[in-house]
């Protein structure tokens, strides 16, 4: 399978995502008080971090296209859509409004900007 280059590109994707949660300061703090679960317009929301201070947040999107919006200035991290997980770069996300336009399933990490 690993022939594949789908299959390559899904287990780059699950190796960043493991790196992350090992290497990432606020994901490695697995404790229940540190992370909060919402649903909202077809998307699940996992924020990881406290309140105040560095925080991650990570949306997933399992539904058709949508509009979910966040607060200002959280920066992309990873996307399940960047081109070298196979994706095509199709989550629009803009800083200053904050909006973030999926059009199709697609799970992405954002950073803090504090």
């Amino acid at each position: 399978e690993l022939d594949d280059q789908s299959h390559q590109m899904t287990l780059t994707l699950y190796r960043e995502c493991l790196r992350l949660r090992i290497e990432d300061p606020v994901l490695r703090q697995r404790e229940r008080v540190n992370w909060k679960v919402w649903t909202d317009n077809g998307c699940i929301f996992l924020r990881f971090g406290l309140r105040r201070g560095p925080a991650r947040l990570l949306i997933t999107h399992f539904d058709e296209a949508c509009e979910v919006e966040v607060e200002q200035g959280w920066r992309i991290k990873l996307s399940s859509e960047m081109k070298r997980f196979g994706g095509a770069e199709q989550v629009a996300y803009d800083e200053v409004s904050g909006k973030i336009t999926f059009t199709n399933l697609a799970t992405i990490l954002l950073e803090s900007p504090s």
